[in-house]
């Protein structure tokens, strides 16, 4: 059986190319892919952000953040596990993932960003 379908909600936050059926995926990384998670976008200096967040907003924030040409999907198996204890938000960085780019790059513009 394919173990990627049995995720379901989350199709894109595994490549089939890397995972193939899924078979030899751990099932503690199926099972917290399988946590439900809140999605949605916010406009930060014009651009708009694309969000993920796992947890109770009313639990101490965590927010993750990826590296150059990365996403917030590289988080998807690591949230949920701090999503028992905290607020968790991953968010993808201007001009990558989901989110627009924004006119300008400059370090004020991304200290905006947080």
């Amino acid at each position: 059986m394919n173990v990627l379908s049995k995720i379901g909600d989350f199709p894109d936050d595994i490549d089939p190319v890397w995972a193939g059926d899924g078979s030899h995926l751990p099932e503690w990384f199926v099972s917290a892919l399988k946590v439900p998670r809140e999605e949605g976008y916010i406009e930060i200096d014009g651009a708009r952000t694309h969000y993920f967040r796992w947890g109770d907003r009313e639990k101490p924030k965590v927010l993750m953040t990826h590296g150059f040409l990365s996403h917030a999907r590289c988080f998807a198996f690591i949230a949920p596990f701090l999503a028992e204890d905290y607020d968790v938000v991953a968010f993808d960085l201007a001009g990558m993932g989901d989110t627009e780019m924004r006119g300008q790059a400059d370090p004020a513009a991304r200290g905006r960003e947080f």
